[in-house]
């Protein structure tokens, strides 16, 4: 099987404050994780593997 290679993008808010929310750094990678599924209109239950 070929790998396949998905091209999105995502950000977060460079302004928000982590602590005030109750988040970390984590939540941040998984929100524009999140965000780069969604602009290449991926479901992420396809995804097998990240790296």
């Amino acid at each position: 099987m070929e790998p396949v290679y998905i091209l999105g993008g995502g950000r977060t808010d460079f302004k928000r404050n982590l602590k005030k929310e109750g988040k970390t750094i984590r939540h941040l990678i998984a929100e524009a994780g999140k965000k780069a599924l969604d602009d290449a209109k991926t479901d992420p239950a396809e995804i097998q593997a990240a790296a």
